[in-house]
């Protein structure tokens, strides 16, 4: 049950922080633009327009060092091991 709850609140951190990322590119994306209808971009602001597409272009993913994505497809894995795990002790008892 504990690992359940661990799983639920690092999935539920990982949502919280794309969406929190989602509306980072949003906020830049609208600082570039009001400084883009006044004709002032420089060197800076094209660095912030390619930082802007490049987060919209890029999916932000929560893993365990980069073995396997932490989200719901490990806490099925989980709970698909431990199943077989379970019937196969299980088998080997009779």
């Amino acid at each position: 049950m504990s690992m359940y709850l661990g799983i639920k609140t690092s999935e539920m951190q990982s949502k919280n922080s794309n969406e929190m990322a989602n509306k980072t590119v949003i906020i830049i994306h609208d600082i570039w633009n009001k400084y883009a209808e006044n004709d002032k971009i420089d060197k800076r602001l094209l660095y912030l327009q390619f930082i802007s597409t490049r987060f919209l272009s890029t999916k932000l993913k929560f893993t365990a060092y980069g073995f396997f994505p932490i989200d719901w497809t490990l806490l099925h894995t989980i709970v698909a091991s431990a199943a077989t795990y379970i019937i196969i002790l299980v088998q080997l008892k009779r």
